[in-house]
């Protein structure tokens, strides 16, 4: 339930921070003509300062990774600083496309949506990050929510895959079996049996189907979290590497 609480966290930042800018806004045009210069450049250099602490994810030896705007209150992450200009670039084109995407969706369905991204783990060799958006999906008192999970090697831009880290083959019959899985956070108290049942798998080899597709992150501590979607919630199991 952390990583989850982090994400809403995230994202409630971006609209608190909105609307701090929105007020300082009105406030700026009813102050004083006769506000002195000196305030005014003391103001200036105090917003800019909340702006790059907000937009600021990541900075490592190798790269920064920071918040950029596609619309209002649509922030996406963007790298800049690698030495390696093309692998940069086809970071940056991959994750602008993820966003866009999204808004164009939600653009065909006149639906607003509030998006940001937060960093799960960040080194010179690993970048894993969360893009996520919550939007109104006619619950106000549950709004709806899409994450997209994406881990890169830094070295190459090519995005990590979960064989990259584990036998897939091995996973696919422990998760099958339900023995010696490790679930971290089980959403809605989901567990694997729900898993199992809730996709229809019959076999180990569906299981590895849908591992070769499902999403995962790297925490803090360089774990790898696979995170498993049930037919009444989900559930990020621990990966032995």
């Amino acid at each position: 339930m952390k990583r989850i609480s982090l994400i809403l966290a995230a994202v409630l930042a971006v609209i608190i921070c909105a609307g701090c800018s929105d007020s300082k806004k009105a406030e700026s045009s009813s102050s004083s003509l006769a506000e002195s210069a000196e305030s005014q450049t003391e103001a200036e250099t105090e917003t800019a300062a909340v702006t790059t602490d907000r937009n600021m994810l990541a900075e490592n030896s190798g790269y920064t990774v920071k918040l950029v705007e596609l619309g209002e209150n649509v922030l996406y992450p963007q790298i800049s600083g690698m030495s390696n200009e093309a692998v940069q670039k086809k970071i940056n084109d991959y994750l602008k496309s993820l966003e866009d995407e999204r808004f164009k969706v939600m653009q065909e369905y006149e639906q607003s949506y509030t998006a940001t991204a937060v960093i799960n783990y960040s080194d010179d060799s690993v970048l894993s990050l969360t893009q996520v958006a919550l939007f109104n999906d006619g619950n106000p008192d549950k709004p709806g929510s899409s994450e997209t999970n994406v881990n890169f090697n830094m070295k190459t831009g090519e995005e990590l895959k979960l064989s990259d880290f584990t036998d897939i083959s091995e996973l696919a019959e422990k998760i099958y079996s339900n023995q010696g899985v490790k679930v971290v956070d089980g959403y809605d108290n989901a567990k694997i049996e729900d898993f199992i049942s809730g996709h229809d798998i019959k076999s180990p080899e569906g299981v590895k189907e849908y591992l070769e597709k499902a999403m995962f992150i790297i925490d803090m501590d360089k774990n790898v979290l696979l995170n498993l979607s049930a037919s009444k919630g989900s559930m990020d199991v621990l990966v032995e590497t």
